[in-house]
């Protein structure tokens, strides 16, 4: 029940992907390039990229040079097709523009693009486990494949590990839409793990290793000033770093097998590209948890999806952390696709994995009678009268993993397709809705956090009432924890009532509906659903926290806020609406400020009661585009820079950046306290946008 329920919660996917069942098709010509699994005709599809001696591809080899042999058994191939897809180097990546350009054929243009697509890429960001200055390198790479390595043969979507984009979660060919999603793309919630006690140390600590847990007392020693003489402070050092980190592994996995589950529908060729910073195999217990991935590849042979793992922390000094590698290679090799680390040049390697998949071989049989029920399908593809042919391919599946497709849901209430929609693995998009979650102070040690739900208003039906306008939403969030327990739920009908001089702004800026919480210190997902009442359309959104522990953190942040744009004339009030609903001026939930103008920001800074502020505290800002520094500030003194503090030594601190001489785009506010004392420095980063 358990395993179901964290499926159910943490399977957040793209938007845009057909949620119909794709086992249930059947397969048509040999010739047909959208070749799905169907479970009915136990029909079983591998893709093969052949290779000769010098790298290039073997391109002229027909269905007779191949041997399939699974299990060391041959297999008679039912079925075979070859599969070509155009390169960079075969077609200019300005043919990707969503419209066409001066000079270009609008007819033949229009043709290409409205084509099935004969590859799709996923881009999946494991934003878990990046670290903050990995992820921005991540994302400088992922705007250079953008522009430098799509065609109009392809589609693209950017996913991340924790689910937080939204409906900027979709396949398209638009390169503004993909950037769009490269710019919210924000770092996962903190790791646990330092760069000495690692997860493969707490690993040992937890397994009974003497040696390890003597290394682990004296980094504890080093880092915490504390001398555990029996050892269970660093035993529970462990335990938590091993929770976290298996929660993010789960989490992460889980979202990829769906993912994958997905993807199967889709057609052409069918890619992922996994951008991650290594994840631990041990589970909480110390020991490794090799089924979670192995489920991930079974799943991936079975649908013919290809994945590459690439270590996006780039180059790397000393000797990596293998442990942390292994379910990234197997990811990788198992489903026929390639590992990539200790490169800094991330675009150009997953250039080479879109190069060398261009053009491939496919081949289908089926599973003999009595075969079915083998636990494991070994895979091997041979060329006989081509021993010099080196050919790359899936190693095998599990028939067991492939579970029975959802029936359909059936008759139900507005209210229960509503709870449905908040559970589904897809965002749901009938209205764009974007949630978050803001950290804001600590009532009675338990930290407080502002639940934001935005909505769009341009295609609300408003009803005419007197001489308004209004609208009626039912709103329902669902609050997890780590475990995957709902901690929270509610539901409201809300009624927005506008005058006629305020529809217009209802409809360009939307509404936004905010929500208090009191939450223990953990991690927190929330689940949002909005259904407009008159036409029951519904869009959902998801959003994550880290709530600290203020009495055990040495040094953490709130969230950091933006203060809402205010022009001339207008006030706060002007902008209230029944049932607690305000207009902001925003775009797909981000903050639109003038240009020339402030925009402001307040955060606070907790500390230990028993680490009194002092003049160890220092504060940098740093205004980012495109993931690069545009504006700094040097470290200053927090002293001189607070505004406010209270009674418990806690500051508050505000400021302002000017945005004068600032080109319109989407740009980041990172906030850093380090503290000298404790050698602990926080990050908080907040997203605008210019007009």
């Amino acid at each position: 029940m358990k395993y179901e329920l964290a499926c159910l919660v943490f399977a957040w996917l793209l938007a845009g992907i057909s949620s119909g069942s794709p086992v249930r098709q059947k397969m048509q010509t040999d010739n047909e390039q959208d070749r799905i699994f169907r479970i009915k005709t136990e029909l079983v599809e591998v893709r093969a990229v052949v290779r000769d001696r010098k790298g290039h591809i073997v391109e002229n080899l027909k269905k007779e040079d191949f041997e399939l042999l699974e299990n060391n058994q041959q297999q008679e191939i039912s079925h075979f097709s070859v599969l070509q897809v155009e390169g960079t180097q075969d077609k200019s990546a300005a043919s990707m523009a969503p419209s066409p350009q001066p000079g270009s054929r609008p007819g033949n243009l229009r043709e290409r693009l409205n084509a099935p697509p004969a590859r799709s890429i996923i881009l999946y960001v494991d934003n878990l486990h990046l670290e903050f200055q990995h992820l921005n390198w991540v994302k400088q790479s992922l705007r250079r494949i953008i522009d430098e390595q799509m065609t109009d043969q392809g589609m693209m979507a950017i996913v991340t590990s924790d689910g937080t984009l939204g409906i900027a979660q979709q396949f398209t060919r638009d390169r503004r839409i993909l950037r769009y999603a490269v710019d919210r793309i924000r770092i996962g919630p903190n790791a646990w793990e330092t760069e000495r006690f690692t997860a493969t140390l707490a690993g040992r600590i937890q397994r009974g290793d003497p040696k390890a847990l003597e290394e682990g007392k004296a980094i504890v020693y080093e880092e915490e000033h504390i001398e555990d003489k029996y050892g269970s402070w660093t035993r529970a050092r462990a335990n938590r770093i091993l929770f976290g980190l298996s929660y993010f592994r789960e989490t992460m996995l889980l979202s990829l097998k769906a993912l994958i589950e997905q993807l199967a529908g889709m057609p052409g060729q069918r890619m992922i590209a996994l951008f991650s910073g290594g994840l631990t195999q041990n589970g909480r217990d110390g020991f490794p948890k090799y089924d979670e991935a192995r489920a991930v590849i079974n799943r991936a042979s079975r649908s013919g999806v290809v994945i590459y793992s690439i270590d996006g922390r780039g180059l790397l000094a000393g000797t990596p952390d293998q442990e942390k590698l292994d379910i990234l290679a197997a990811l990788a090799k198992d489903t026929g696709g390639e590992f990539y680390m200790n490169d800094n040049n991330l675009s150009g390697l997953l250039g080479r994995a879109f190069e060398s998949n261009r053009f491939y071989y496919v081949l289908g049989y089926y599973l003999r009678p009595g075969n079915k029920e083998r636990k494991f399908h070994g895979i091997k593809v041979r060329l006989p009268n081509h021993p010099e042919y080196k050919v790359r391919t899936i190693r095998g599946f599990s028939p067991s993993d492939i579970k029975k497709a959802m029936e359909d849901e059936g008759e139900t209430t507005p209210q229960q397709r509503l709870i449905q929609s908040i559970n589904k693995p897809l965002p749901v998009t009938g209205l764009n809705v974007t949630a978050k979650l803001d950290f804001l102070e600590a009532v009675n040690n338990s930290p407080q956090v502002s639940l934001t739900v935005h909505f769009e208003g341009g295609n609300l039906q408003y009803r005419q009432q007197d001489q308004n306008h209004a609208f009626t939403v039912e709103i329902l969030y669902a609050i997890y924890d780590s475990y995957g327990r709902q901690v929270e739920t509610a539901s409201a009908n809300v009624r927005g009532i506008l005058t006629p001089e305020r529809l217009a702004q209802g409809q360009t800026n939307g509404f936004v509906f905010s929500k208090q919480l009191t939450l223990k210190p953990g991690v927190y997902q929330a689940r949002v659903g909005v259904r407009e009442m008159e036409t029951d359309r519904i869009g959902t959104a998801t959003a994550w926290i880290e709530a600290p522990d203020l009495e055990r953190s040495k040094l953490a942040l709130s969230s950091l806020i933006l203060l809402d744009p205010m022009p001339a004339g207008r006030t706060a009030a002007d902008d209230a609406n029944a049932g607690g609903l305000k207009q902001i001026k925003t775009v797909q939930g981000i903050r639109i400020y003038p240009r020339d103008e402030f925009c402001g920001y307040v955060f606070r800074v907790f500390r230990n009661i028993n680490t009194p502020i002092g003049a160890d505290l220092a504060l940098k800002t740093e205004l980012l585009k495109d993931g690069k520094p545009i504006k700094q500030k040097e470290w200053l003194s927090l002293i001189k820079e607070q505004k406010d503090k209270d009674d418990k030594g806690n500051i508050y601190v505000g400021g302002k950046v000017n945005l004068a001489g600032l080109a319109p785009g989407i740009y980041e506010l990172n906030v850093s306290v380090k503290d000298a004392r404790s050698k602990k420095t926080a990050h908080r980063t907040a997203v605008f946008g210019i007009e």
